[in-house]
């Protein structure tokens, strides 16, 4: 689901007091089809349809708003909107795997972690490899402040779910926040194998080659940053960065050791201080002297 296209459709509604029924409806179900985090706005407008025009709504369309409009509200701290629609889909379906994770939702919004797990491992009881159940409980082991535990649980789920992206990109973010670099950069080189085109992971595996130091590292994380600048025509600022930084660290008598091979290529490294003087001359020109400190600094002016 092309992003320009929930883009359009949510800018179409906004500045409009009372929004037709179509154009709600189609935003909604864009949001749904590629899983936005648009929390505020889907909790609006789908408050809007169950308010005004759920008379127009199929039974499974109406129960599947209101299940969104559920984990919006909790998203956004509605709780007590939240609670109201869980009663009304637990009332509907008793004992559905669909009543239990939002019931299980609510109590990880509430803080009683316990209940939460509870309800959840019933669940896996019934299926141990539903994705949903198995993700919340990695975000319990977070909430709780257990790293090491959330990084157990999401490995276990990648055994079973090995092309999930997202938690290719959420494992890479535990390991980062325990300083585990060389585990987040696995993770986050699997993330590229299904988004190759993705800048945004490309910069931060750049960034994690880089803080895990080393010479085969920053000459890996030179590459990716240089990838960068190209797709961007040179105008990624933090791509600019890296590879400055990256050129300091590879100099002859710079922190990094044992390597003979850069020598010519950090001419990149001055290349991109140059550019970064330009970009800096144009937009923050009361900055330029800093950028040139740093330069100097990193011995590349």
């Amino acid at each position: 689901m092309p992003v320009d296209e929930l883009s359009s459709a949510l800018r179409a509604l906004e500045g409009i007091d009372s929004p037709p029924f179509d154009q709600v409806t189609e935003f909604l179900q864009l949001a749904r089809e590629s899983r936005a985090r648009l929390p505020e706005q889907i909790y609006k407008y789908g408050c809007l349809v169950l308010n005004k025009f759920a008379s127009r709504l199929g039974v499974d369309e109406l129960w599947s708003l209101r299940e969104d409009v559920t984990v919006a509200a909790l998203l956004i701290g509605r709780i007590n909107e939240a609670w109201t629609l869980v009663e009304q889909i637990s009332r509907q379906f008793p004992d559905s795997a669909r009543a239990s994770r939002l019931m299980a939702m609510h109590f990880e919004a509430t803080k009683d972690f316990s209940k939460a797990e509870e309800l959840y491992k019933k669940e896996l009881a019934k299926n141990p490899v539903n994705a949903t159940v198995l993700r919340r409980l990695v975000t319990i082991k977070e909430a709780q402040g257990d790293l090491g535990g959330a990084i157990q649980m999401i490995r276990g789920y990648l055994d079973i779910h090995l092309t999930d992206c997202w938690a290719w990109e959420h494992a890479a973010s535990l390991y980062l926040r325990t300083g585990a670099f060389t585990q987040a950069v696995f993770c986050l080189e699997e993330v590229l194998l299904h988004q190759p085109g993705n800048i945004n992971v490309q910069l931060l595996l750049a960034e994690t080659l880089y803080s895990a130091g080393g010479t085969a590292n920053y000459e890996t994380a030179r590459g990716y940053f240089s990838g960068i600048i190209e797709m961007t025509g040179g105008e990624n600022t933090r791509a600019l960065y890296g590879v400055c930084a990256c050129a300091a660290q590879l100099a002859p008598g710079g922190k990094s050791k044992g390597s003979g091979r850069s020598g010519g290529k950090n001419e990149l490294g001055g290349l991109a201080g140059e550019a970064l003087r330009q970009q800096y001359a144009v937009k923050n020109g009361d900055k330029l002297s800093l950028v040139d400190a740093m330069l100097k600094g990193e011995g590349l002016m």
